[in-house]
């Protein structure tokens, strides 16, 4: 390189000097806005979910460990599901509308579903692979951090059905519940909502909450023996009951999170906390629980943290209908 005399050398310095720096990378170039819900998913999950499931006095230690492990397999086994159906749907429309030419306007002598379904086979990503790729016989899954919190939505599904099924299953059959819940939870959550177009704004209706319950007392119908209720290992104990109420307050500090991720980006923010209310309306059945357990607890016959756990965590489930 040539050595520049020291006028020219000067006044290169000082436009470099006078050169506005290179902008950092923005935060939707790497992901970065859904971190904060990925961390509140997990505390959500792992933390509070999991130690919820430790009241049964004979079954906590059992129930916490497999409380992770299910949750590992069903957050891996999810991400790929909901990768995977919508790639093999766009195959099954490709090859039902070939004869449709692309781009796709309305047909006004069909439905409004149908052409849609018409226009998403022009649009839509098949799971073969492109013709130009090399080599490639499938079209490779891009995992990103929105893929892992939309997993966790399936957990939250395997753990509502564990909870109907704690102490009655083995290990190798809850993993094998475990495929099938999260198989189901998938199948239903294309179906009602991206096939249909039906409205769940939160992830937590009938697609998770809903589901999860009728799952786990199908379950627990074909498992449980007779007279479950009167099995003296039905109970908690002192310990078991400040572990589920410790993991009902990590419920309790992250459901905003998980009533407003599905929101829009822009309106996260105002979602948890303006129109879902979710804050507050936590925060009332709360104290609206510990009023009442001193007035029901003869009627609740030694149960009050149970429903002390149920009714502060029961708000934060039924505000996304609202």
């Amino acid at each position: 390189m040539q050595k520049l005399d020291e006028a020219r050398q000067a006044q290169a310095d000082k436009e470099a000097a006078l050169r506005e720096p290179t902008p950092a990378p923005q935060e939707y170039e790497y992901g970065q806005p859904d971190l904060p819900f990925m961390f509140d998913m997990n505390m959500y999950t792992y933390l509070g979910m999991c130690l919820t499931m430790t009241y049964l006095r004979k079954y906590a230690y059992t129930s916490l460990g497999m409380s992770f492990l299910m949750g590992c397999l069903a957050q891996e086994w999810c991400c790929l599901l909901l990768q995977w159906i919508p790639l093999a749907h766009c195959k099954a429309l490709k090859s039902m509308f070939v004869q449709v030419g692309c781009p796709y306007g309305n047909n006004p002598e069909l439905t409004q579903f149908e052409n849609f379904q018409r226009g998403l086979s022009c649009t839509c990503v098949s799971l073969d692979a492109p013709s130009g790729s090399s080599g490639a016989r499938y079209t490779p899954l891009q995992l990103q951090i929105s893929d892992f919190i939309k997993g966790q939505y399936g957990v939250v599904a395997v753990m509502i059905s564990y909870g109907a099924l704690l102490g009655k299953v083995n290990p190798q059959q809850m993993m094998l519940i475990v495929v099938i819940n999260v198989t189901a939870y998938c199948a239903n959550k294309f179906l009602c909502v991206d096939y249909r177009g039906g409205v769940d704004n939160t992830g937590s209706l009938y697609t998770t909450h809903i589901f999860g319950a009728a799952f786990g007392l199908g379950c627990a119908m074909i498992v449980s023996g007779k007279r479950p209720s009167e099995n003296p290992d039905n109970s908690p104990r002192y310990q078991s009951n400040n572990y589920a109420i410790l993991g009902s307050l990590f419920m309790f500090v992250t459901y905003p999170s998980f009533n407003s991720y599905w929101a829009p980006a822009v309106l996260r923010v105002f979602v948890a906390t303006v129109i879902f209310a979710t804050p507050v309306s936590v925060s009332l059945c709360a104290c609206d629980t510990d009023c009442a357990q001193t007035k029901l607890h003869a009627f609740w016959q030694g149960q009050s943290s149970m429903r002390m756990r149920t009714r502060r965590k029961c708000a934060g489930v039924s505000v996304p209908g609202c």
